[in-house]
């Protein structure tokens, strides 16, 4: 849904990640709320696990968010490196659990946790990224009608190789059927673990 570039907020003298929400090709008036959701269901985050977002909006015509750059290495490509010692998987499962408990807490679910949306730093903390399909539950959405972006019952939505079973059919999800989206094969493959 957007592109991601390397910015400088030249106010603060710090280094952003700044995602702008690209043009579709075609008429998708969803696309522009679904992206302020993304914004503002992250923002209501603050854990070390996920990263921050510091501002979104739109400029000239162009609507993006400005979040916390993380400097590191996705998931996905420390899996390709090759196999990973148990202690440290068990530690990136952890952060990333923890990470998910916190936006659960909050009543949003994250519909696309991949090893892509899943950076590593040098120093092993893990960061959760990539809200755009995130929803608010039904809980929550019933008393949030600022946030709610209405989905279509049966859409399916993700990344087809992280999906639930659940939003595989394109039934509904909540932080249930999200956890088991760690449970995958590149996460639990031979090349993973020692």
């Amino acid at each position: 849904m957007g592109e991601v570039f390397l910015a400088e907020d030249t106010t603060l003298g710090r280094r952003v990640a700044l995602k702008i929400l690209t043009p579709s090709g075609g008429p998708d008036s969803d696309r522009a709320p679904r992206f302020a959701q993304e914004a503002r269901l992250a923002s209501a985050i603050s854990h070390p696990n996920i990263a921050q977002i510091f501002e979104a909006g739109e400029a000239d015509g162009v609507h993006f968010i400005a979040m916390e750059y993380v400097e590191g290495e996705a998931l996905s490509a420390r899996v390709q490196r090759g196999p990973s010692a148990p202690a440290d998987v068990i530690e990136i499962a952890i952060q990333t659990f923890d990470a998910l408990e916190e936006a659960h807490a909050r009543g949003i679910v994250h519909r696309d946790l991949k090893p892509a949306n899943i950076l590593m730093t040098g120093r092993g903390r893990v960061k959760v990224l990539d809200f755009g399909l995130a929803k608010l539950d039904d809980r929550e959405a019933a008393k949030d009608t600022q946030t709610r972006v209405d989905t279509v019952p049966g859409l399916i939505l993700g990344t087809v190789n992280y999906m639930s079973p659940e939003q595989a059919l394109g039934r509904e999800v909540d932080r249930r059927t999200e956890d088991s989206e760690l449970i995958t094969p590149d996460l639990t493959a031979n090349n993973f673990v020692k």
